[in-house]
């Protein structure tokens, strides 16, 4: 399940080889996992996603099997509605809802939840320091954060930064290039 909030994935399945170049590199068959397997939602408001959530999407994981649910980006829709410090705690409490439905959905039926994210550069001294947008309640409501920085857009070459990785010290980084075919 791919819940697209910023209607990115759109434009791969359109114009483009990517996903399948994906699916060629993993051996997949791209017609049938196109058919069968991709569901691509994509929510114009926060009620629309959060209904989705909660009254959809749990039926789609117990009745069709959905294992991985991907939200790109998870709060996109919150900072577009809820804008301004005056909307900063319901915003925050609107985002935590669904991510705690979702969580639901890992602990009972093993789900595997990828949330992508927006960052927002936090002035310190002479040092900006990029944070994840969500703050606390994105950071106490996922199990691992990592932060993705690229020096240029031109380049397909970047680091993940471990923020919050059980097991790994803060700020263990892995290198990664994007290719025609994903990640690497």
């Amino acid at each position: 399940m791919y819940i697209d909030t910023e209607k990115t994935v759109d434009s791969y399945l359109a114009h483009g080889k990517l996903v399948e170049n994906m699916c060629g590199r993993f051996n997949v068959n791209c017609g049938e996992f196109l058919e069968r397997d991709l569901v691509v939602y994509n929510p114009a408001t926060v009620e629309e996603l959060e209904d989705f959530v909660k009254l959809k999407l749990a039926n789609q994981v117990i009745s069709d099997g959905v294992g991985v649910v991907i939200i790109d980006s998870v709060t996109a829709l919150y900072r577009a509605q809820f804008r301004g410090r005056e909307r900063f705690a319901e915003r925050q409490q609107r985002l935590h809802y669904v991510l705690d439905w979702i969580r639901r959905l890992t602990i009972k039926f093993g789900v595997l939840a990828i949330y992508t994210n927006q960052v927002m550069t936090m002035p310190s001294g002479y040092v900006e320091i990029k944070l994840p947008v969500g703050g606390n309640v994105l950071a106490h409501t996922v199990n691992s954060r990592w932060l993705m920085l690229r020096p240029s857009k031109a380049k397909p070459e970047g680091v993940m930064r471990a923020l919050d990785v059980p097991g790994l010290a803060p700020g263990t980084e892995v290198k990664y290039t994007i290719a025609d075919d994903g990640l690497h």
